[in-house]
């Protein structure tokens, strides 16, 4: 996302998708927040343990890091 604010839609999007276990939107729609300076809701930066006013870039590198560290955890078992 090349602007610092990602459109309401798309935010709302992404919170409901970590709300219900929507692993993969999570993280197709994490890969467009990576940039976004919105300001998180407080209940979530709570969920993700990620300080109070932290932005939703910093809530979509974390989804995006759990699912590399999935990916690594998965890779290494077989």
């Amino acid at each position: 996302m090349t602007t610092p604010y990602a459109p309401a839609n798309v935010r709302d999007q992404f919170l409901l998708s970590i709300d219900a276990n929507q692993q993969g939107l999570a993280i197709e729609l994490a890969t467009n927040l990576t940039g976004c300076s919105n300001p998180l809701p407080s209940i979530t930066c709570a969920r993700f343990g990620i300080p109070l006013g932290s932005t939703y870039a910093c809530a979509a590198r974390e989804i995006l890091k759990q699912d590399r560290a999935s990916a690594a955890t998965v890779e290494g078992a077989t």
